[in-house]
Parts: structure tokens; C-alpha cells; sequence
């Protein structure tokens, strides 16, 4: 069972985590064609979090390879073999809980697809175990049938200690971790593949650290211009350590894009040396999988800077002419980036090449105002372009009005697996139509009840957590006005559904974040970490309209204001079932 943390941030949704959450950077970007690349600006990250299982034990009948530097494999391997690792820990703060995370198909930063959370226990050394230091703990985690590298991560309480390492097929990898001294060793056959891993790392955030920390200002910008401002900026750039550096974001500073994307050569060259330096410890596969990571970071930020911060604003500052000429510039590094100068293994494994790729094909599709799925079917073929296809609908379906409409085409073609399964599992927790998995709920009397139970009409469910501002703003500017207008006219019942762990602090909050004249219920744990990995929640508060038989009909219930959200609800409720007069129970 899994531990969530609920965070409240002013300018957006409620977010949920759970107790370690798990951070990935971003996806990067590589020239197929020259291999080379500029230094990665520090503007963008990504998380991912992850689902729980437990295990401390090799699984019986686990096939582990001890076998350094294995290349991983496609899917049409003839067998999956696992990896183990085992590790020591100096803790100073013993109370952390461990939690070792896989994720063996990268979808999204936080796609939990398939992923393994695995919570070891820790146990003092036996001395004749060779263990002889007192403070240290040791735990031992088997990882069963990888079909191909996958992507790990090892935290202690809400504290990463690695973050997206990739794991291979047959690995065995001890790890020593002394946070006292904060140091990580990797040991055992595997252990050339992780010290390439953390020497990268280690890197790239060398080179981020040393870069200037950018601020863009468009041309007409003040901020210089107040009065000691420039002068405070110059004396800091005299100063050695941390400098701003202020670009400008029009002109010159699509400009500076274009010599990064064209002078990669020597911004990369640091991390290109280090690989070369563990190469010949490396499979041929490890290489060209770490090398694809270095290149696609790189080129996925820069494309992304200039999708998100300059493709919608290009005839402001170019003029219709330079706009045309700008977007025939950029067509040119796409075409670069489709080149296949690597294995279609390491493309189906790389998080950093999805992301790339995703960028890519939706900077394409925007040029030549064509859908997404056109670009990708005319570009790729097979399991290559089913995962492309599954990541961009793992990471968009839900801003679309019409998610069915969506998902249909990609449903009739994709037939490589897993990715078809993660589309049907799209469908199931996106596209309205299905029952409501079985939810145990707690009453306020502290009875347990199934919601099958309370549902005998159409119910609007109201899901929350106490301390949310954005629930308690959402339930008291729109849904109890809604309720209290159209509830009998309209036939309908509104309950609300804590996510609060704790049932005194649910109980004490119900008037600021629900209405006592409602039936409230709060979740299990249970049900709590079914409803959250079904439906992929990824925030609070969220509304679902269900059938009188249960049947989902809406995901939410969206409006920019309170006349529109009614609107929406009243076309919503139109297309759900009543029950009939003799099994009505109201």
C-alpha cells in the first residue's frame, strides 16, 4: 500500500505524490547526421512518479544473467531474463523508508505504465556476510522478466538518490550508499554501465552549473532601465561564481538558438569524452543507448524552447516573409532529427528519444497544418511508431474535448505490444462509457460501504482532499450552487469523496471543503490507490457523472465560468440513464 502526499500550489490544481516521487529530466535532443550538439539550457524538467509492489526476495524460478555490460533487447526476444541488486546504506536519518522504482516502458514524466515500486527492508550486516561496519544496513531487490532496459530510480523518504539510471537484462548491480558522507559507489558485474550512468550526470550538471543563468527580455523590457539596476548586473558580472545572463527574446534571440542547434560540435564534446572514456567497458547496445540520451536531451530542449517560446510569435517579430523563412529553417534540423543512425532498441527504450520525437512530429504537424497522427504514419512504421504514438496519447489525450475521437485511430492500427495495451488502458480511464471500478468508502459514522451501494441515480461525484484551496473553491463557487439549483429539478444526487488520509482531519474540514447536507465519504487506502492508478489523477479536485447503474458518462465537467459549467452539466446529464419507477429508491 502506498503513502500519497497531497501538495496545494495557488496558481494551479491540487497535486497528489506519493511519499517518493520520482524526478526524470527532460528529454533531450540529438543531430542524427553530424553527432554533435550544444550546451543543454536549464529551463525545463519533468517528473514521474510511480505505483507500488513489494519485494525483498529473488522471485522463484527468476532468470538472472551475471553478465557485464549485456546490450538490452527487443520485445521479440526469445526470453526475458531479470536483474538484481543488492545494496549496503549508512542512513543517518533511519526513519526514511526505501523505495526502489521501475519503469521498463517510458511513456511520459509521469506515466506510471507498468511500473514496478518496490519497497525493501533493510537489514543490519551478519558480520560473517562481510558487512562489518555497525552503521551499515544491507537490502537485496530482484527485478523479474525485463524484455529490455528499463529506467530506475532510488529514493529514501522523499529524497532521490538516483534518478533515472538505466537498467538492462541480466544485470547485477550492488550499490553503496552513505549518505553520511554522500557517496554512491556501484559495484559487481554491471558496475561499468552505472559509472558511466553517474559520470554523465555528473557531467551535465557540471556544465548547467557553470553555464549563466538566463533571464529573456522582449526588446522593450524595463527592467535594466530602473535606476541601479544595470549597475547592481554589471558588478555581478565581474564577480566569480553565479552570473544572470540576459538574453533578448526576439531576434537575436531565435538567433542564438540557431548557433547552439549549429555549433553542437564542442558544447557536447565533454559528455562525448566521458562515454568514450567507459566505451570499451560498454556493450556495443549500452553505448548507442547512452549516446542517443546525450544527443535527444540536448536537441529536445532547444526544439522546445523554440516551439513553446517563439513558433506562435514568429510574424511579430519576423514579419510575414521572415516568418516563412524561419519555418522552412526549422524544417530542415526536423528532417535532420528522423534520421535512423541508431538501432530501433535503443529507440524503444530511450525516454530521451520519445520526447524528442513527440516535439518533432508536433513542431511538424504545426508547420504544415496536418495532424499529429498524419505526421507520425507518413514518418514511422511498426513498434516504432506505435510508441511514439502511445507516448504522445499518454501525455495529451486528456486536454481533448473528444478523447474517443482521438484515440479511435490509433486504436485500429497499433497492434504491437505493450503498446497496445496502454491504449486500451487510455480508453478505460479516459473515454467515458465503463462502469466505475468497486470503490470500499468509509461513512462519517465510521461504517465501511461499497459506493455501488449509494449509487441509485445520477450522482455527480466530487472528489477532494482538506487543505486543497482549489476544492474548496471549486465545490463552493460551482458545484454547491449547481447542486442547490438543479438538484430536485433535474433528479440528481452530488457526493462528495474525501482523499484524506486522515478521518479526524476529514472530519473537522467537511463544512470548508463539502456540505454536511451532502453523503460524504472518504476513501481507503485501497481504494484510494485503485482510483488513482485506473483513472491516471494526476491533481485535485476532479468531478465524475455517473449513470444510476454506476456507469461513467464524464470525467469532468468542465466551464470557464458557473453559467457555462451548468451548461455543460445540463448537456451531460442529458445523455445519462434514470432508473426506472419501480426501482427508483428515492
Amino acid at each position: 500500500m502506498k503513502k500519497h502526499l497531497f501538495t496545494c500550489f495557488l496558481a494551479s490544481l491540487c497535486l497528489y505524490g506519493s511519499t517518493s516521487t520520482a524526478q526524470v529530466a527532460d528529454s533531450p535532443g540529438a543531430d542524427f547526421l553530424h553527432r554533435s550538439s550544444p550546451i543543454v539550457p536549464h529551463e525545463l524538467r519533468d517528473t514521474h512518479r510511480g505505483g507500488e509492489t513489494r519485494s525483498d526476495t529473488m522471485p522463484e524460478g527468476i532468470d538472472l544473467v551475471s553478465q557485464a555490460g549485456q546490450g538490452q533487447e527487443g520485445e521479440s526476444s526469445s526470453a526475458s531474463v531479470g536483474a538484481l541488486i543488492y545494496g549496503e546504506l549508512i542512513n543517518p536519518d533511519s526513519l526514511s523508508p526505501l523505495q526502489i522504482t521501475f519503469t521498463p516502458y517510458y511513456l511520459g514524466g509521469k506515466s506510471t505504465f507498468r511500473q514496478q515500486v518496490y519497497a525493501p527492508e533493510v537489514e543490519p550486516g551478519a558480520f560473517f556476510d562481510g558487512v562489518l561496519d555497525a552503521r551499515k544496513e544491507k537490502f537485496r531487490v530482484a527485478i523479474p522478466d525485463l524484455d529490455r532496459a528499463g529506467y530506475l530510480d532510488l529514493s529514501l523518504g522523499n529524497r532521490k538518490i538516483l534518478s533515472q539510471y538505466l537498467l538492462s537484462p541480466g544485470d547485477s548491480l550492488k550499490i553503496e550508499l552513505d549518505l553520511l558522507d554522500l557517496s554512491v559507489v556501484f559495484g559487481g558485474p554491471a558496475a561499468s554501465f552505472y559509472q558511466a550512468q553517474a559520470a554523465l550526470q555528473s557531467q551535465q550538471a557540471s556544465e548547467e552549473f557553470d553555464q549563466p543563468r538566463r533571464l529573456y527580455l522582449a526588446d522593450n523590457n524595463p527592467m535594466l532601465e530602473e535606476e541601479g539596476r544595470r549597475e547592481e548586473w554589471m558588478a555581478f558580472q565581474k564577480q566569480f561564481g553565479s552570473q544572470l545572463e540576459i538574453r533578448n527574446f526576439g531576434r537575436a534571440g531565435l538567433e542564438q538558438l540557431h548557433q547552439q542547434w549549429e555549433g553542437s560540435e564542442n558544447n557536447l564534446q565533454g559528455q562525448l569524452d566521458v562515454l568514450q572514456f567507459y566505451a570499451s567497458r560498454l556493450s556495443d547496445g549500452q553505448r548507442e543507448l547512452l549516446e542517443l540520451e546525450i544527443y535527444s536531451r540536448y536537441y529536445y530542449r532547444l526544439l522546445s524552447v523554440f516551439h513553446k517560446s517563439y513558433y506562435g510569435k514568429l510574424t511579430t517579430i519576423l514579419g510575414e516573409e521572415g516568418r516563412r523563412e524561419e519555418l522552412k529553417r526549422w524544417s530542415g534540423y526536423l528532417a535532420a532529427l528522423q534520421s535512423g543512425d541508431y538501432s530501433d532498441e535503443s529507440r524503444l527504450i530511450s525516454a530521451a528519444f520519445l520526447e524528442l520525437q513527440l516535439e518533432r512530429v508536433l513542431v511538424e504537424a504545426l508547420i504544415n497544418g496536418e495532424q499529429f497522427h498524419k505526421v507520425l504514419n507518413r514518418q514511422y512504421t511498426g513498434e516504432l511508431r506505435d510508441r511514439i504514438g502511445a507516448g504522445f496519447l499518454t501525455q495529451n489525450l486528456r486536454r481533448y474535448g473528444d478523447p474517443a475521437k482521438v484515440l479511435e485511430p490509433y486504436l485500429s492500427e497499433v497492434a504491437s505490444q505493450p503498446w497496445r495495451d496502454r491504449l486500451v488502458q487510455l480508453k478505460e480511464s479516459m473515454v467515458p462509457g465503463a462502469p466505475l471500478i468497486p470503490m470500499e468508502l468509509e461513512t462519517l459514522a465510521g461504517d465501511t460501504v461499497m459506493l455501488a451501494d449509494v449509487v441509485d441515480q445520477p450522482t455527480l461525484l466530487y472528489f477532494y482532499f482538506s487543505t486543497c484551496t482549489h476544492s474548496a473553491n471549486y465545490f463552493k463557487r460551482y458545484l454547491w450552487p449547481l447542486y442547490q439549483e438543479l438538484a430536485d429539478k433535474e433528479d440528481f444526487q452530488l457526493i462528495g469523496i474525501s482523499a484524506d488520509s486522515d478521518r479526524e482531519l476529514w472530519q473537522a474540514a467537511l463544512a470548508d471543503y463539502s456540505s454536511p447536507e451532502l453523503t460524504n465519504l472518504r476513501m481507503t487506502e485501497d481504494a484510494l490507490d485503485s482510483w488513482i492508478a485506473t483513472y491516471e489523477i494526476v491533481g485535485f479536485p476532479r468531478a465524475f457523472l455517473l449513470d444510476s447503474d454506476g456507469t461513467i458518462r464524464a470525467f469532468k465537467i468542465g466551464g470557464s465560468d458557473y453559467p457555462q459549467l451548468k451548461e455543460n452539466f445540463l448537456e451531460l446529464l442529458g445523455t445519462v440513464s434514470f432508473p426506472s419507477p419501480k426501482t427508483a429508491s428515492r
